[in-house]
């Protein structure tokens, strides 16, 4: 069962996390299970973002560092899709 993760980034300081959640994406085959989001406050773009991950268990989430460990219910309802299946994304979020 899929596990979220939670970690507040600067401007655009999250790519590094893109591209390792892509590459174990490609690695691990359970693609449907992957998925990266982030929320700005629009009012403020100097904020910072809070990015969410998706991953498929307490394992991969740990290979994240600083990521807090959530509930599915902690979830924001809007979110911008960093990475991952739209289909997926589309299932839990509506678009910011």
């Amino acid at each position: 069962m899929p596990v979220w993760g939670r970690k507040l980034f600067g401007l655009v300081d999250w790519a590094r996390d893109q591209e390792k959640i892509d590459q174990m994406c490609l690695a691990d085959g359970r693609w449907r299970e992957f998925l990266m989001v982030s929320v700005q406050d629009q009012s403020n773009p100097r904020w910072p973002t809070t990015v969410y991950i998706m991953v498929p268990d307490q394992n991969v989430l740990a290979v994240f560092r600083g990521y807090e460990r959530i509930s599915k219910e902690d979830l924001p309802q809007r979110a911008s899709l960093l990475f991952g299946d739209a289909n997926e994304f589309e299932k839990i979020f509506k678009f910011r």
